[in-house]
């Protein structure tokens, strides 16, 4: 039981702290999808 509960927080902390990162990437696929666009 602690153990799942400990992992639930680890995997809460892992989902957080990747969130900007995959943030930051989609805003740099939309940019390049955009790129392509205009050509």
């Amino acid at each position: 039981m602690c153990f799942g509960k400990t992992l639930n927080v680890t995997g809460q902390a892992e989902a957080y702290r990747l969130k900007p990162s995959l943030k930051k990437a989609s805003q740099q696929y939309e940019v390049l999808n955009k790129k392509e666009a205009l050509r």
